[in-house]
């Protein structure tokens, strides 16, 4: 899998890396957007995104069968984190977008109200 800053499998993300950005606060909002968006409930969705966070590559069934959750819900989370770019996909492999997600620790400040809209908002 290839993940946008060109990184190949030889650099694949630590799954410790991934789970320690998931639990940012930035990320947390954009997490929860985009279960808010999907089909998902919110144990559902922070169970596929634990498995993702520990299975780059995986497809939507393997995330689906791994946290218990029918595909359906699994498709709109991961197109919702897809489009926040928390996600990418290659084929069919899903894996967490270290990248951005690191850009949106790096950004974020915390005297501010976190919520997605603010994070877009440009003056």
């Amino acid at each position: 899998l290839q993940l946008e800053d060109g990184a190949g499998d030889e650099d694949q993300p630590a799954p410790e890396a991934v789970v320690d950005l998931l639990q940012a606060p930035p990320v947390v909002t954009r997490v929860n957007a985009a279960r808010r968006d999907s089909k998902c409930n919110d144990d559902a969705a922070w169970r596929v995104v634990s498995e993702l966070a520990t299975d780059p590559g995986a497809t939507a069934h393997d995330l689906s069968d791994a946290a218990d959750v029918d595909i359906e819900p699994v498709h709109t989370l991961l197109r919702e984190l897809r489009s926040r770019e928390l996600v990418v996909r290659e084929d069919r492999a899903y894996a967490f977008n270290q990248q951005q997600m690191r850009t949106l620790v790096e950004r974020d400040d915390p005297s501010k109200p976190r919520t997605e809209l603010r994070d877009q908002w440009k003056p």
